[in-house]
């Protein structure tokens, strides 16, 4: 992995539009040297969770923890910011990663248009260089004074997640987000003889275009449509100051149980650095918890 890419690249549970998110939820959202933490009460005391900082340190937590009384802390290391030695010494546990993205694919979009297309696979290049199918087309709309949009994209997403029998997330869940971004989000639609036939959801935070999730058709996976609305938003990003594609979630191997549901291949094609983020550990504060936490952990192997 290339650090330097990882290193420029902004994550989005690290950015103003989660923090408005969590708010929704009714996490409070402190930052430690410029970045967040999540917060939040519980009857055994303060839950936090801090995703992929990479400048927080462990104490810095360690704190946050002891100000806020907490019952647990989770993290969700960054790799430029991984103090594996460390954890065993301030009692972290391993934890499983649940339904958490694990890796993803980051895509330096710095070069001009025909570099980026140089630099992605054979098939991926001529598939983008051809010219649309006869009656196909690809709509971009950045206005988000309407939810209608949001509702277009969840139809196709939502079919996607019954076809494919993966967990995903609800509406309202996505609708919560996308009152979040109200800045930052875009979509990108295709359509056949004017029917949605396909529709991403892009989220750009600061320097970095997140290609957060798509809802396609067979009618889209005919065309191949969905590789001509991902490079329309890489054009369109880089007008905005992007520089960093994250593909956001690629298949894991060091997760056998994971399910890749196809994406992976596609994203792939791009020719990006592969990131695959620490596991999350996590820490009880109550020693008699703790206790326990450790007793499942020596037993479950």
């Amino acid at each position: 992995m290339n650090d330097s890419l990882a290193a420029q690249a902004h994550v989005i549970k690290q950015s103003t539009v989660w923090a408005r998110y969590m708010q929704s939820w009714g996490w409070d959202t402190p930052t430690i040297k410029g970045e967040y933490v999540y917060t939040r009460q519980s009857p055994l005391g303060t839950i936090i969770k801090c995703w992929q900082p990479k400048n927080i340190s462990l104490e810095d937590l360690e704190h946050l923890a002891y100000q806020s009384k907490a019952f647990q802390t989770i993290l969700y290391p960054y790799p430029t910011n991984d103090n594996t030695t460390q954890y065993s010494e301030y009692n972290y546990i391993p934890a499983n990663p649940g339904y958490e993205t694990t890796a993803t694919s980051l895509v330096d979009i710095t070069p001009p248009e025909d570099g980026i297309v140089k630099a992605i696979s054979k098939t991926a290049r001529q598939i983008i260089k051809k010219v649309l199918p006869s009656g196909t087309s690809i709509r971009l709309d950045s206005d988000n004074n309407s939810i209608s949009k949001l509702k277009d994209f969840y139809q196709l997403y939502n079919n996607i997640k019954e076809k494919k029998q993966f967990l995903g997330n609800s509406y309202g869940e996505c609708q919560k987000i996308y009152l979040s971004s109200p800045e930052e989000t875009f979509f990108i639609s295709g359509y056949y003889n004017k029917d949605l036939i396909a529709s991403a959801w892009f989220i750009l935070i600061k320097n970095t275009l997140i290609y957060f999730k798509i809802g396609l058709t067979p009618k889209a996976y005919e065309t191949q449509i969905n590789y001509h609305i991902l490079f329309e938003a890489i054009k369109y990003a880089k007008t905005k100051g992007a520089t960093v594609l994250d593909l956001n979630a690629i298949y894991d191997w060091r997760y056998p149980n994971q399910k890749d549901f196809g994406y992976t291949n596609f994203k792939k094609h791009f020719h990006g650095q592969e990131v695959y983020y620490p596991p999350p550990v996590y820490k009880l504060y109550n020693p008699i918890y703790r206790g326990i936490a450790k007793c499942f952990k020596l037993f479950s192997y």
